[in-house]
């Protein structure tokens, strides 16, 4: 694969899933960030490069997602002010959305929500910033030494499985045998008209 600077397409990818996660929840972006460990252990990939990129990447999505709760915030106030179940969660931002946003990259699935919330609870975009960044990259730091690992050791892994994928086809060839012998053995012993 050689080094990054023959591959910014891939770093661009990197950014992009680490963005598209925060608009579209159920994108796997933290498989891309391992990714991005592995290309740094196992093929010298520089890690600079490949942390900015997801950092980049996660860090811009947050804000997508911010932006869009301080849209919805000056389009339908009454969603932050109303009885329902949307008005308290923005109040439970307003006392404690900075842990929120701390927490945000731990909880998969739910973190574009923390930062709709923050823009419906009125946060400044500078802490909501600073937040998003801090906890992507305790995250993304995380993940990426989880990738380095594998990184290190996928010769070993390519073994694993080249040893799996051999032990699988023997017992499936001796099912199929199994199979073939008593299909073969059950036809001679049926009686015959």
């Amino acid at each position: 694969m050689g080094d990054t600077t023959d591959s910014p397409a891939v770093l661009a990818i990197l950014m992009g899933a680490a963005a598209v996660e925060y608009i579209v929840p159920p994108f796997p972006g933290d498989s891309i960030t391992l990714l991005g460990g592995i290309l740094v252990s196992a093929f010298s990939w520089n890690l600079g490069l490949v942390f900015a990129a997801v950092m980049l990447g996660s860090v811009a999505g947050s804000l997508v997602a911010f932006a869009f709760g301080q849209r919805l915030l000056r389009r339908q106030p009454a969603l932050a002010t109303g009885d329902g179940k949307l008005s308290k969660i923005v109040k439970q931002f307003e006392e404690r959305g900075s842990w929120y946003l701390l927490i945000n990259r731990f909880l998969p699935g739910i973190r574009p929500l923390f930062f709709v919330a923050a823009g419906l609870a009125g946060m400044r975009p500078r802490r909501v910033l600073a937040l998003s960044a801090a906890s992507a990259a305790l995250w993304n730091a995380a993940i990426m030494a989880a990738g380095a690992t594998v990184g290190d050791n996928l010769g070993r892994l390519e073994e694993l499985l080249v040893q799996y994928s051999t032990a699988a086809w023997i017992v499936l060839g001796a099912i199929a045998f199994v199979i073939a012998i008593r299909t073969f053995w059950g036809r001679d012993r049926r009686p015959s008209p």
